[in-house]
Order: structure tokens, then sequence, then C-alpha cells
């Protein structure tokens, strides 16, 4: 599927996205350190769309000197 500069920036500019549920950091099931989340993002556009991040505390902690 294809994505326009034009719907990319519709969905940007439209203001009733708003995350769907809570945010839960669970850890990575590929046993790897990592620990992550996905959140669905409704609007009433009806966008398909998600948040998605993770985060590994080894790269943190190995980064304090």
């Amino acid at each position: 599927m294809s994505l326009t500069d034009a719907v990319f920036q519709k969905m940007l500019a439209d203001g009733s996205k708003r995350m769907d549920g809570d945010v839960y950091w669970q850890p990575d099931p590929d046993d790897s350190p990592n620990w992550k989340f996905p959140v669905p993002i409704r609007s009433d556009k009806g966008w398909p769309l998600f948040v998605r991040a993770s985060f590994n505390p080894a790269i943190m902690h190995s980064n304090r000197a």
C-alpha cells in the first residue's frame, strides 16, 4: 500500500487521534533484553495507526561512566 504525502499530512492534521488504552511495557518474546509496547491509535477518521516503542536497559546502563 502506498501512502501519498497528501494522505500523510491529513493523518498528521487529524486532531481526533488518541491512544486507545494504557501503555504497558512487556519483555520482548524473542529472548532479547528489550522491553516494548504497542498501543493502537484511534481517530474519528479510522486511520490504521499504532505506536510501537522499544527500550533496551543494557544500552542505558552501558552508557553510564
